[in-house]
């Protein structure tokens, strides 16, 4: 007995599949991210200022210590809030974009 059934091979190969990003969840992991670098680099900062200035200075070809400014309660914690949240947003507007221009 035959199928009248359309055959199936290869069908799916045919199909542009677009794999789309999860924007919440790539802002949420970005943000917890960054967070917890800005914490871990704050520490050093706070425990050893020079060591930490001039390795930074080294990577940004500038001289940090110059301008280095004691952290604060204050200052650490706006500080974490904007850099957490701004990367976050960075990573959702890119994942949003991208989503956009994949599916069409």
């Amino acid at each position: 007995m035959q199928s009248n059934s359309y055959p199936r091979k290869n069908h799916h190969s045919s199909r542009n599949h677009v794999i789309k990003l999860n924007t919440r969840s790539l802002f949420t992991a970005t943000t917890v991210l960054a967070g917890a670098l800005y914490v871990i680099c704050a520490l050093f900062v706070a425990i050893l200022p020079q060591t930490t200035m001039a390795f930074f200075g080294y990577v940004s070809h500038l001289d940090l210590l110059k301008i280095a400014q004691p952290i604060t309660w204050g200052a650490f914690f706006v500080g974490l809030i904007f850099f957490a949240l701004g990367t976050g947003a960075s990573a959702a507007f890119i994942s949003y974009y991208y989503n956009r221009m994949a599916s069409k």
